[in-house]
C-alpha cells in the first residue's frame, strides 16, 4: 500500500548561511540498531533526493539519517536525477527533505516561494505513489514550505508558507517566541498514537518531542497526524 508522510522540519534557521553555519554532518555517528528490520543491504531501496538544491543531503546534514537507514537493512541511494517515472522506478520510499528552488540565499527569493517541482515532477510523484511508492517529504518553514507546496497539494496537503510559532504579544516577544522550543507528548496528546511513535518494539518508542518554530500544514480528511500545534500558536 502506497503511502505518503508529510513532516515539518524543527530548527531555527534565519538565513541560509547561519544555517549552514549552525548544521554540520556528525561523521563519527554509528548508531547501533539492535533488531534491524532487514539483513545488511538487503531491504528496500530509499532514494533520497539529492536534486533540486536540497538542503538536507546524504553527504552531509542528512548523513545521519542515511547511516541510520543502512544500519536497519534498508539500501540508501542519492537521486539526483528530475522526477519522472525513469528515476523514480527504483525507489520503493522517496525521501525529499527541504527541497529549494535553487541555492540563492531564502531572503532574496519573492513571495510566493516559486516551486522546487516542475508540473511534469509533480504528477510523476503522484502517479508513482499511486502505483505503490512511499514519499516521505519533509518541509520546514519558509521558504522551504512554499517551495514543496505544489508537490504537497498533489496529495491533499496545504502547506502554510510561514512560521508556526507560540503566541505573542508585540515585537518585544517575537524574538523570544521564534527561540521558545515546543515540548510535544504523549501525555497530553500533542504527540499522537501511531505505529512510528510506538516504533516495533519498547525500545523505539517516543514519548516526547522537542520543537523549535517551523511551519502548520492541513491534512485531508483521514490523515493520520504525529504532531498536533497547541491551540496557542499562530501559523
Amino acid at each position: 500500500m502506497s503511502r505518503i508522510w508529510c513532516f515539518l522540519a524543527v530548527a531555527v534557521l534565519a538565513s541560509g548561511e547561519t544555517a549552514a553555519a549552525q548544521q554540520v554532518p556528525d561523521r563519527a555517528f554509528r548508531p547501533p540498531v539492535v533488531r534491524p528490520a532487514y539483513p545488511d543491504g538487503q531491504g528496500p531501496v530509499v532514494c533520497v533526493d539529492h536534486a533540486h538544491a536540497n538542503f538536507h543531503t546524504l553527504d552531509e546534514r542528512f548523513r545521519a539519517f542515511g547511516e541510520l537507514l543502512r544500519r536497519d537493512g534498508y539500501i540508501v541511494r542519492p537521486s539526483r536525477a528530475k522526477f519522472d517515472g525513469s528515476s523514480l522506478a527504483p525507489c520503493r520510499i522517496l525521501v525529499i527533505s527541504n527541497a529549494q528552488p535553487n541555492e540563492d540565499a531564502w531572503d532574496s527569493y519573492p513571495y510566493p516561494t516559486p516551486s522546487a517541482f516542475t508540473a511534469a515532477e509533480v504528477d510523476a510523484t503522484r502517479q508513482w505513489v499511486r502505483g505503490g511508492g512511499n514519499l516521505l517529504l519533509i518541509a520546514d518553514h519558509m521558504p522551504l514550505a512554499g517551495a514543496a507546496a505544489s508537490l504537497a497539494a498533489a496529495f491533499g496537503v496545504t502547506f502554510t508558507d510561514g512560521f508556526a510559532v507560540d503566541g505573542f504579544k508585540g515585537e518585544a516577544e517575537r524574538d523570544a517566541a521564534f527561540a521558545r522550543p515546543t515540548m510535544f507528548r504523549t501525555a497530553d496528546g500533542t504527540l499522537q498514537a501511531h505505529a512510528i511513535v510506538r516504533g516495533r518494539h519498547a525500545g523505539e518508542s517516543v514519548t516526547a518531542i522537542r520543537t523549535f518554530t517551523g511551519q502548520a500544514f492541513r491534512a485531508p480528511a483521514g490523515a493520520e497526524p504525529l504532531l498536533v500545534l497547541p491551540g496557542t500558536f499562530i501559523p
